[in-house]
Parts: structure tokens; C-alpha cells; sequence
């Protein structure tokens, strides 16, 4: 041996999603599957990593994106919840921000939420 130390690779980006991912089909917490937290710690140590560089936060919730999933850095924890549950939130409408917001509602432009 040469007295150099190969280093087992560090998870990238991608190889963290699918963790994240895999997570979301397994039960715990009372559930049997779906949205869920996860410390920073455990994130950090399954990156294989004393800190978690903002690139590799923003590279990882790029990817959940991709994968269908949205990743919500709320500081100390990290918060994993599937797309599809976002699709029956309440519309914004041009009217509803006409009552809170000085804005023109006579041309919602290209944006089909901003319809009424």
C-alpha cells in the first residue's frame, strides 16, 4: 500500500433523492406512507458530511422536484411532500387579489390562475 486512504464517495445529489424518495413509501410515524420531516443531522450524515453546502441543498430539492416531490428547508429540518398533494389548494384569482392588493384586474395576461 502506498499510505493513501481511498474514501468511500459521498453521496451526490441524485444518489440523496432516491433516499428522500424511498423514504416516502416506507412506514413509520404512524403512517404508511407519505409527506414526512427529516433532521438536518440525518441528512447531513446520510451526505456523508459534517455540513450541507446550500448547492448540494438546492441540487437535492432540484432533483425531488424532478422525481415529483417538493423539499422545504425550514431550517433544522427538512420537509418532503409529494407534488400531488398541492393540486387541490385554493386558486388565486385576480379578484381575490383585487381585495387584498392595488393591482389591475382588467388583464390577467397569459397566467391561467390569475383568471377569475
Amino acid at each position: 500500500m502506498d499510505g493513501l486512504q481511498t474514501e468511500t464517495p459521498r453521496p451526490d445529489a441524485v444518489q440523496i433523492a432516491g433516499f428522500l424518495e424511498a423514504l416516502d413509501s416506507q412506514p413509520f410515524g404512524g403512517k404508511p406512507k407519505g409527506r414526512f420531516r427529516i433532521s438536518r443531522k440525518f441528512l447531513r450524515q446520510f451526505a456523508g458530511r459534517r455540513r450541507l453546502p446550500a448547492e448540494l441543498v438546492g441540487a437535492v430539492a432540484d432533483e425531488m422536484f424532478e422525481r415529483g416531490y417538493v423539499m422545504i428547508d425550514m431550517e433544522s429540518y427538512f420537509v418532503v411532500i409529494p407534488q400531488r398533494y398541492f393540486g387541490s389548494y385554493r386558486r388565486v384569482t385576480m379578484a381575490v387579489m383585487a381585495e387584498v392588493l392595488p393591482v389591475d384586474v382588467a388583464d390577467p395576461g397569459d397566467d391561467p390562475d390569475l383568471g377569475d
